[in-house]
């Protein structure tokens, strides 16, 4: 398969198990060089090891993104690996556990929408002026099918996960908008 992304630079969060690792396999197996990210080097050097093994191309970079100050320190880290980031892939984030609604406090609330929800707007916007410079730029938010069709149990999980679907029509609107903005400016010249 060709996704046409051969030299396209791209950080994948939460990359060092999982769903994570597999989306940074398959991107270098199609050609992009691959930022691993996590909070265990010894993990996301495994899977950037497995990358190059198979031909790609991979850098590691670690970092926690529980506050803006990391979560810039991990964007130019990742810009810094291969000269810029072009994707940026948001799969870090807490997972939810079996808890029912009775469970769960204020402080687990506000713990699973920073954990899901502010981990992600903080790379966002650490990333998306570089990208804006680079003139072209994709970004894919990772949620959940329980985001539609919530369980009984996790619903602090299943409300955060339901505003990253929001945050990415509404960033996907402004994008969109400035884009057009940008070829009626750019019509007119």
């Amino acid at each position: 398969m060709d996704l046409q992304l051969k030299d396209k630079r791209a950080l994948v969060t939460g990359s060092s198990t999982g769903t994570g690792a597999e989306i940074a396999k398959t991107l270098a197996r199609e050609g992009a060089y691959v930022i691993v990210h996590d909070r265990d080097r010894h993990r996301s050097e495994a899977v950037a090891a497995d990358i190059r093994e198979e031909g790609g191309k991979a850098a590691v970079v670690i970092g926690d993104l529980g506050s803006v100050t990391t979560a810039q320190q991990v964007a130019k880290d990742a810009r810094d690996a291969f000269g810029g980031v072009d994707i940026l892939i948001n799969n870090a984030g807490l997972i939810g556990y079996y808890e029912t609604w009775d469970d769960v406090n204020d402080q687990n609330w506000a713990q699973m929408y920073d954990g899901v929800v502010l981990v992600i707007v903080r790379l966002i916007n650490a990333l998306k002026p570089h990208m804006e410079t680079l003139g072209w730029g994709r970004i894919i938010n990772i949620a959940s099918a329980q985001l539609l069709q919530p369980f009984a149990m996790m619903p602090d999980y299943t409300a955060a996960k339901c505003a990253v679907l929001n945050l990415t029509k509404s960033l996907s609107k402004r994008l969109y908008s400035a884009k057009l903005k940008d070829i009626k400016t750019n019509s007119c010249h």
